[in-house]
This record gives C-alpha cells, structure tokens and sequence, in this order.
C-alpha cells in the first residue's frame, strides 16, 4: 500500500503506508475465519482481491474497470459482491459513480466527505464511518454541553 507518486497520476509513489498492510492483514484473517464457520455464510466462500489505488483516482478508476469485467464474465465461478474501499473521500466518489451504472455497492471505512452522502449521486455508496459534518456537529454539541469556551484542535494528514 503505497502513496500517491508526486509527479503523475498514473503510478504508485515510493513510500509505502504500513496502515494499509495492516488493514489488508486484518481483512483477510476476517475472511479467513468467517469461512471456516459454515453456520454463517452457508455454501458461500469469501474471497478477495486487493488492489492499491495509491490515493488516485486514475489507477482506482482502472482498477474499478477490471472489477467491473469480472462481473461481465458469465463462465466464472465467482461473483462480485462489492467493492470495499478507498480510503479517501476522492477516490471513493470516483469509484462510486463508476460502480454505479452497475449497481454494485461500494464500502468505504475511511471516507468522510459529506458529498458522498448524496443518494442521488452515489446510490450503491455505503461507509463505517460519520461523515465530517456529523463529527463537527458532535464536537460542537460537546462544548456547548460542557460550556467550553476555548478548544485546540490537532490535526494529522493520516498515517
């Protein structure tokens, strides 16, 4: 899981984000364990492709592609359930106006722009998380209970 290359869209850049090998790791030990349980997903297998968008939205829309022409496959065995991810809130729209002419749903767990949130716009688009202006609302909502009058906010551009 790489980041953004800072001279183009089309490439990976050098420096890898160890978050998103722990996620993956987390995601397929999941996967793993939800398969071994045969009470819980009868005569369905989970399986997983991973693909790094790198933060753009050029390679998730490539990526997005060769999901989707799996779909249109009829002599495989497998079916796209969804697609989970991307992690930013960019990527994500843009792999959801994609996925929505298929109707296939899209999980993010780390998107929070408030314009994803449109239903009309991105039907099949689902998150984990709050979007921002539910998280600005919370905070507000905590200093006016606890009559705060002066708050620091501390801000990180993510691991």
């Amino acid at each position: 899981m790489r980041t953004k290359s800072e001279t183009t869209e089309l490439e990976c850049g050098n420096r890898l984000r160890l978050s998103g090998f722990m996620l993956a790791h987390a995601m397929f030990h999941a996967i793993e364990n939800v398969n071994a349980l045969d009470y819980i997903l009868q005569n369905i297998t989970l399986e997983a492709k991973i693909y790094d968008t790198c933060r753009s939205q050029t390679i998730a829309s490539g990526h997005t592609k060769e999901f989707i022409k799996m779909t249109l496959q009829p002599q495989l065995d497998v079916q796209l359930a969804g697609i989970i991810g991307a992690s930013v809130s960019d990527v994500s729209a843009k792999v959801a106006s994609i996925l929505q002419v298929f109707e296939i749903p899209q999980i993010s767990f780390k998107s929070t722009s408030v314009l994803l949130s449109d239903r009309d716009l991105y039907k099949y688009f689902m998150r984990t998380v709050p979007p921002d202006s539910f998280q600005a609302a919370a905070m507000v909502d905590i200093c006016l209970k606890y009559n705060w009058t002066y708050v620091l906010t501390i801000n990180s551009a993510g691991i």
